[in-house]
C-alpha cells in the first residue's frame, strides 16, 4: 500500500513539473545568489532532464536505501541493537517500520523537491528572475524539522531493547 502511495504521489509530482516548466523561459535562472538574484542558469531543456533525473533518483535512492538494502543485505544496516531487532521473530516488524520510515522520507524528500521547483517557476514571474528567500527558508525549515521528527521517530521506535 505504501508503494502505490508513494508512486502516486511521484505521478502528481511529475505531472506538476511537466505541466509547469513547459512555462519557463528557453533560458532558465537555476541557481540563485543571497538576496535572491540569479547566478546560475541552464537551457530550459536541460534543467527539465536534470530535475526529472534529479527527482528520479532522489526518491529511488532514498526509498531503496530504506526498503530494499535492509531486506536484502541486513548485515549492512546500521541499526541500534541490529542483531535485536533482526531476530526472526521480529525481523518482518523491523522491516515494516523500514518501509514505512523510507516511503515517508521519500515523499519528503520529494515534496522538498517539488516546492523548490515551484519556487524556481516563481523566481521568473520577475524581470529579472529573483528568488523569493523568505520562502526558500521557510521551506527548508519545515523539510529540516520533519526530517528531524522523522529520526527522532524512528531512534524511539528503535531505542535499547527491554
Amino acid at each position: 500500500m505504501s508503494r502505490i502511495v508513494l508512486l502516486l504521489a511521484f505521478g502528481v509530482a511529475i505531472a506538476i513539473f511537466l505541466a509547469t516548466s513547459a512555462t519557463l523561459p528557453a533560458t532558465v535562472a537555476t541557481h540563485f545568489a543571497v538576496g535572491g538574484r540569479a547566478n546560475g542558469f541552464m537551457t530550459r531543456i536541460g534543467y527539465q532532464v536534470f530535475y526529472f533525473a534529479l527527482m528520479t533518483l532522489m526518491v529511488a535512492v532514498t526509498y531503496g536505501s530504506l526498503t530494499w538494502l535492509p531486506s536484502r543485505f541486513p548485515h549492512l544496516l546500521n541499526l541500534p541493537h541490529r542483531d535485536y531487532w533482526l531476530e526472526p521473530r521480529r525481523r518482518q516488524a523491523t522491516l515494516a517500520t523500514l518501509r514505512a520510515f523510507g516511503v515517508a522520507m521519500a515523499l519528503s524528500m520529494l515534496t522538498l523537491l517539488v516546492a523548490i521547483h515551484l519556487l524556481v517557476v516563481d523566481a521568473h514571474e520577475r524581470t529579472p528572475p529573483t528568488l523569493h528567500e523568505p520562502t526558500m527558508l521557510t521551506t527548508l525549515s519545515i523539510f529540516v524539522a520533519l526530517l528531524v521528527a522523522l529520526l527522532v521517530a524512528l531512534y524511539l521506535r528503535f531505542r535499547k531493547p527491554g
